[in-house]
């Protein structure tokens, strides 16, 4: 059932009814809580962001205009990578997974996987290294470091080390003491 209603912003909005899981309510309940919002509108507010982009056979469509105007300012790139960082944390925050370096990895590998990107994670007795060959620019190596690197760190683990490379780029994180 939709019924059309006018928020404090004066945008049109649509109500609909969904049944999310009991563990997904909880997660939404606590992320609310922090936020000092409602459940439901911060149910919204995901959902709204979702929904902006397009996906088709597991591949992001973004417009060029984004992209160009992202990647071409160095501060920007910076900037993106931290919000994004933020954003994708908050959503790992409420999935059904603890957020932990095996669902980092895991995710990062399925993502390298959808995109044809090589990865390689290297493991010692101090250190996990994931490397990244993308094959697009620098810039590209640039944010996707910068993203990865905000969400490890939002995830308190210490990043040891990083190399940005105009093809691929590395992440070296410090492992616990055995």
């Amino acid at each position: 059932m939709a019924k059309k209603s006018k928020d404090e912003d004066k945008e049109e909005v649509e109500q609909i009814t969904a049944r999310p899981l009991k563990k997904t309510v909880e997660k939404l309940t606590e992320g609310a809580k922090k936020r000092n919002l409602q459940p439901s509108t911060w149910y919204a507010k995901i959902l709204d962001k979702s929904a902006k982009f397009e996906t088709k056979d597991g591949v992001l469509i973004i417009d060029k205009v984004i992209l160009k105007s992202t990647y071409g300012d160095p501060k920007k790139v910076e900037e993106s990578a931290k919000e994004i960082a933020e954003t994708k944390f908050e959503e790992w925050d409420i999935s059904e997974e603890g957020i932990n370096r095996e669902n980092f990895e895991r995710r990062l590998r399925e993502w390298c996987a959808l995109s044809a990107f090589h990865i390689k994670v290297t493991t010692n007795n101090e250190s996990v290294t994931y490397g990244v060959n993308h094959g697009i620019d620098k810039q590209w190596s640039r944010f996707q470091c910068l993203l990865n690197i905000g969400i490890l760190k939002l995830m308190d683990e210490t990043v040891k080390d990083h190399e940005i490379r105009k093809l691929s780029f590395s992440i070296t994180v410090s492992l616990p003491p055995v």
